[in-house]
């Protein structure tokens, strides 16, 4: 398993599953509080933010079944 899908992970044997970081979300989340924090003078403590990635699933975790279903294609 693998993050920000990189392209390498395609061509891996067996290909990779990764999950894809969405950065541009992740930094429009960061700008904001900073925005808020310089503007209104907050403070603010230390806190966890989730941002869900899309899952490609490639052959490192798909069972035996998907794998099977896809090479039909």
């Amino acid at each position: 398993m693998g993050y920000d899908d990189q392209e390498l992970a395609r061509y891996t044997h067996p290909p990779l599953s990764t999950l894809v970081l969405p950065n541009y979300e992740m930094g429009q989340r960061a700008a904001e509080i900073l925005i808020d924090m310089a503007i209104h003078g907050k403070h603010m403590r230390p806190m966890t933010i989730k941002v869900d990635g899309p899952l490609v699933v490639r052959e490192t975790t798909s069972g035996w079944p998907a794998r099977a279903a896809q090479e039909k294609r």
